[in-house]
């Protein structure tokens, strides 16, 4: 009972048959329950917690299991007793059986598809890509009378699958065993129809066969030889075929035969001795900057011209027989130049070894992939083994070694499969993960490296053994672990994780290093606002950026054209060092920024923001004014030190500065602007300075950049508004003087392409979506969240971009806190964050809060004023089993975590709605344990109240939560229908009363003057009582451009007197609705005769800024500034104003004249019913 359990199932075929999962492990009973028996998983800790658990309705033997995050789910057909790593995708999230089919098994990981298997995961996995969208994978059931599948996603909706239940009519009926040498030969007549593969069976029972098939083979095959099964037994095997949709026909008669014992021969691999020379022993300084370790400068590299070295080949018999004699043919370059015999030959499971004397040529070779030596072996043909296909084996003699190491289990389980390329043995599959890495560089083929890489690997060493301390006489090592699991997943394919490992130890960099987050650019806008830019690599290679254009969307793997140079930038060199090729860039950089219009830019300020340490700050690491042909030269900056690596790299003097190798200060975020109200950004990285360099501008390169500065001086929009509904966005603006139309643009992280299935990564680069001669656009098509800027248009030529809009494409918006600011904090998981931010006039401005603290998971929130915290209920995840409160800055760090699993004071189940007083006390609704639990700003518990029922004090199922300034603090009791009110003084609460008859209330707020307003998902309504706990109206009908109704109303917070913000989560999107129930909103945004406040010029402002209003009629206004508060801080008019444009100073001062701290202030201006606003920064 101590211990937190996440799953439990029992098997339909015996139901005295129960599995739990817990963070201890998994516990097994045959008796109902009456006793247990401990049963563990291989690979997963003590900690982690099952997501799920599930029997196979046919056989009380098969059970799944799934771990988030541990290797994806496991099946046993022992009961339990052992575990098989089936991994279905790349997070194990939930299984499902079909109830009416045993044996069907669907299962969803994650970031990809689910996958079903119809043979209880124990021989493929096929996609159900078909009908899913790019969406996280979280749950599947199927219809028990239907076999109907349905999974579900948090961002993406339900998808339903019809599945053919037709089985293939016909079957085998003609199978044949006989014992050969190379084992036993299978033969069959394939019958046709609509099979598409073959399940072959082996037993060593007659009548009895396993759930798992030995092999899988394609419709077409007509026979197989089974290698693998040792002599001294009676083997019976059984074919099944199988259609398309997974369903198996009739089984084959049964054909049984006794092996032969068998022979297997092959090469291990090929060592080049003797080991004396070195790779470069590298140290690097606190600068970062590499030097050879003391003494190892003079290291033997490579070996003497006209020195003899020997190559000696291990020949291996994987079989159950010793051969006998046989021949060995070494040839180079294609021409035979000897031949050993081996005598007697090789023991089974023996090893011997031929020798081979090379002359190594002269000079210094860049070029690796032009003297090649292949083994023959059993050259003649004299020995019949199980395989012949794999008795020729070859080596780049120059290329790169390689010592690889493996631990047993992974040795065997790779040698008990088969692989890519038709055997059975660990050291064919691995030698063809070598002859990928090498094909990779062979078809890496890119402009100025035509020839693509002309660096070769060669496996030098291969041991069953964790490897020893480096003798440095390698370029690289590496050691393969993961067993069962890694071999079920890797045996059939290349292991693309594998070469990128493998790629690093030749001093291939991570290109991902350079990816920059949302939340780590800390860059502004000149008007106020973030830029909102993250950057990833566009069409990423094998290790995590570069651009592999035009090899983009080929099924093959390629390293990026940057990689590529730099592979043979330092080809002929042994390798040691890491990531030095960086320091290769032009002895002069210059920026060439071109307009809108593609015209030469001059007179642009330009700043230039370097990554460094994780994050881009907003101080300009370069700063520069164009010419009149619209360059800029850029300086050299000073490094910490000039070196030469001993691969021929200079570090000296770059625009970059001190280069960090590794790339994590390789990219600059550059901001071209013309004034406060004309500006661009640009992303630029230190490869594409080395690509520069190696394509010939070793002295000066010119980058152009094509912005979007205006082409035409039409004035800029400052006012665009965006409102978010699902997939729809409406854009508005006020109208500009004169212009002829008005060009939309989009930028997003993303884009889906038509015909592009996959993501592509576009950082955030505006493209053209509509142009319009109207002032506003309805934009259909939010796939991703992206930002909307517009320009207007004269003589053809596009203006300035507007102010950014943000446009989040919301999934599942819960909760919503106010800041004293009038600012909001949204909960909503998507694209990597958990939260976003509104500002006071619900623009949307960023996501924030990174997931790696996994708030996503959070439901409600509250806002600590005092402190500015956030406090976030977390109901547990599938990263791990605490359920808590967790508490962060204003920006989503983490700052402290309260709580965990269990029903002890202090402990949570199921943790519902959170609220703080005004003394930073933080209430939580535990709702799995039916009670409120209140603790300090710091953790510590303080008292406690409530119990499981329905009566005075009782609860059951709580959700929303919510505290006065007064103690009042009202939780919404969902199991009761209810909402409960209860009074808070000191540490104590004491019940007050109910609100009853609310069938599903989800949130609770406090009115400003005592009411309580209540979401109740039932109804779809938001209901509002009066101080004295009476019904007052519900409210139905939000404010804005898309109004309707709401659907699913979550969580809300009150605004002012008037107005009160909700989550409408059903509709996707945050909304305004009034308290008195009126549905009037404010104008919308007129054309130049209407009613309009002009953003305030100039902004930033020092001494004074011109606030200019055009009114559409004589009225009433008032016309004031305002803090971040909310305060009115300054009149600059009230009284009744004439129609037409009118502009006032502010001089940046108060109503009593005192000068104002620097600072964001708003403009208002109000009239009998319509508000307009304006952001305007003050500077000292």
């Amino acid at each position: 009972p101590a211990v937190y359990t996440s799953a439990v199932a029992f098997s339909e075929a015996d139901p005295a048959v129960v599995l739990v999962g817990n963070a201890e492990g998994l516990l097994y009973s045959d008796d109902s329950g009456d006793t247990w028996a401990a049963r563990s998983v291989p690979g997963i800790p003590t900690g982690p917690s099952p997501q799920w658990i599930t029997f196979d309705p046919g056989d009380r033997d098969v059970a799944y299991v799934s771990y988030q995050g541990y290797g994806g789910t496991f099946v046993s057909t022992d009961a339990g007793a052992t575990w098989s790593a089936i991994t279905p995708g790349l997070e194990g999230f939930a299984v499902a059986v079909d109830a009416s089919r045993p044996g069907f098994v669907y299962a969803v990981g994650g970031w990809t598809a689910p996958v079903r298997s119809g043979r209880y995961g124990l021989d493929r996995w096929d996609s159900m890509a078909n009908g899913w969208g790019p969406w996280f994978a979280h749950g599947i059931t199927v219809d028990a009378a239907t076999s109907i599948v349905y999974a579900v996603s948090p961002q993406g909706g339900v998808a339903r699958w019809e599945p053919d239940l037709v089985p293939p009519a016909n079957g085998i009926t003609d199978l044949s065993a006989t014992a050969e040498s190379a084992g036993i030969r299978l033969a069959w007549t394939p019958p046709g129809g609509d099979i598409v593969r073959v399940r072959i069976y082996r037993s060593t029972t007659s009548g009895s066969h396993p759930l798992a098939p030995i092999t899988v083979l394609d419709a077409s095959a007509d026979g197989w030889t089974d290698p693998d099964a040792p002599a001294g037994d009676i083997y019976y095997y059984v074919v099944e075929v199988v259609d398309d949709a997974e369903n198996a026909g009739p089984g084959s008669n049964e054909a049984d035969a006794s092996p032969l014992s068998s022979v297997e021969l092959s090469v291990s691999y090929i060592e080049r001795t003797p080991h004396d020379t070195y790779r470069y022993q590298v140290e690097y300084d606190g600068a970062g900057v590499p030097h050879l370790v003391p003494g190892t400068e003079g290291d033997k590299r490579w070996p003497d011209p006209g020195e003899t070295v020997t190559l000696v080949a291990h020949v291996i018999n994987k079989g159950t027989a010793a051969s006998g004699a046989f021949d060995c043919a070494w040839r180079v370059n294609g021409l035979l130049v000897e031949t050993d015999r081996i005598t007697p030959g090789v023991a089974a499971f023996g090893e011997a070894t031929v020798e081979l004397d090379y002359v190594w040529p002269s000079g210094f070779d860049t070029d690796h992939t032009d003297e090649i030596v292949t083994l023959d072996v059993d050259a003649a043909g004299e020995i019949v083994e199980t395989y012949e296909s794999n008795n020729s084996y070859r080596d780049f003699l120059q290329g790169l070694a390689i010592y690889f190491y493996t631990d047993p289990e992974t040795y065997q389980a790779l040698n008990a499969r088969l692989n890519l390329v038709g055997t059975m043995s660990f050291e064919d599959w691995l030698h063809a993960q070598f002859e990928e890495m090498n094909a990779v560089f062979a078809r890496s083929i890119y402009p100025g490296v035509e020839g693509g890489g002309l660096e070769r690997v060669r496996l030098d060493r291969l041991m069953v053994a964790p490897p020893p301390s480096s003798d440095h006489t390698e370029d690289g090592n590496w050691y393969l672990t993961g067993g069962e699991g890694y071999a079920n997943t890797f045996a059939l394919q290349i292991d693309a994780g594998l070469l990128h490992e493998l790629m690093h130890q030749l001093g291939l960099i991570d290109l991902y290093n350079m990816n920059l987050e949302l939340e780590t650019n800390r860059v502004g806008t000149p008007d106020g606002i973030s830029t909102g830019m993250t950057f990833d690599w566009g069409r990423p290679g094998l290790m995590g950026g570069g651009d592999i254009e035009p090899h983009d969307g080929a099924p093959e793997i390629y390293l990026s054209r940057w990689d590529i140079f730099s592979i043979n930038e330092n080809c002929g060199y042994r390798r040691g060092y890491y990531g030095e090729f960086l320091y290769d860039v032009p002895a002069s950089v210059v920026l060439e920024i071109r307009d809108a219009a593609g015209n030469p830019a001059p007179g642009v300020d330009v700043r230039i923001f370097q990554r460094q340490d994780g994050q881009i700050d907003d101080v300009p690491e370069i700063v520069g004014v164009t010419d009149g042909a619209g360059q800029l030269i850029l300086p050299n900056r000073p490094v910490a030190e000039t070196i030469t690596t001993a691969t021929g790299h200079t570090l000296s003097p770059n625009p970059f500065g001190t280069i960090n190798v590794v790339g994590t200060n390789a990219n600059w975020l550059i901001e071209m602007s013309r004034g406060p109200d004309d500006f661009d950004y640009s992303w630029m990285t230190l490869p594409q300075l080395n690509l520069a360099f190696w394509d010939g501008a070793v002295s000066q390169w010119t980058h152009p950049i094509e912005s979007n500065l205006s082409a035409t001086p039409t004035g800029r929009v400052a006012d665009l508004r965006v409102e978010v509904k699902g997939d729809q966005a409406h854009l508005e603006w006020s109208a500009l003087p004169g212009v002829e139309s008005y060009t939309i643009y989009r930028a997003s992280r993303y884009l889906n392409r038509a015909g592009d299935p996959e993501h592509r990564y576009e950082n955030w680069k505006f493209r053209t979506v509509a142009t319009t001669a109207n002032l506003e656009f309805l934009d259909t098509g939010l796939d991703e969240s992206c930002r909307y800027v517009v320009a207007g248009n004269l003589g053809g030529l596009p203006g300035a971009l507007s102010n950014r809009a943000f446009a989040p494409r919301l999934f599942q918006p819960r909760d919503v806190a106010l800041h004293p600011d009038g600012g909001r904090t949204v909960i909503d998981p998507q694209n990597g964050y958990a939260l976003i931010r509104q500002d006071e006039t619900g623009t949307f401005l960023e996501n924030f809060g990174s997931v790696h603290n996994h708030l996503e998971f959070s439901n409600y929130q509250a806002l600590d004023r005092l402190l500015d915290r956030l406090s976030l209920s977390h109901p547990g995840d599938c990263y791990t089993t605490r359920q808590s409160v967790k508490v962060t800055d204003l920006d989503g760090a983490l700052v402290l975590e309260i709580g965990d699993t269990g029903s002890g004071p202090g402990q949570l189940q199921q943790p519902a709605g959170v609220a703080v007083d005004s003394s930073s006390r933080i209430l939580v609704a535990d709702s799995g344990n039916s009670r409120i639990q209140m603790f300090t700003s710091g953790g510590t518990l303080l008292t406690m109240f409530g119990s499981a029922g329905s009566g005075d004090g009782q609860f059951g199922n709580l959700r929303g939560l919510a505290v006065d300034a007064g103690g009042r603090v009202l939780v919404c009791d969902a199991g009761n229908d209810r909402v409960a009110v209860l009074q808070l003084t000191g540490n104590d609460l004491t019940w007050v009363g109910a609100i009853p008859g609310i069938a599903e209330p989800v949130g609770v707020a406090n009115g400003l003057n005592g009411e309580v307003l209540i979401s109740d998902a039932a109804t779809d309504a938001i209901l509002v009582y009066d101080a004295g706990l009476s019904y007052v109206r519900s409210l139905t009908e939000p404010l804005g451009y898309f109004g309707g109704a709401l659907v699913d109303p979550s969580g809300l917070v009150a605004i002012d007197n008037e107005r009160v913000l909700v989550c409408d989560t059903g509709n996707r999107r945050v909304v305004t609705l009034r308290l008195d129930g009126t549905t009037d909103v404010p104008d919308p945004i007129l054309d130049a005769g209407g009613l309009a406040l002009r953003p305030a010029h100039p902004s930033p402002f020092r001494g004074e800024t011109l606030v200019t209003f055009d009114l559409p009629a004589a009225t009433e206004i008032e016309l004031g500034v305002y803090d971040a508060a909310g305060r009115r801080i300054r009149s600059l008019f009230a009284g009744r104003a004439e129609a037409g444009t009118q502009t006032l100073t502010w001089n940046g001062r108060d109503d009593r004249e005192r000068a104002l701290a620097s600072g964001v202030y708003f403009l208002r201006l109000r009239t009998a019913n319509a508000t307009r606003v304006q952001r305007v920064v003050l500077v000292k």
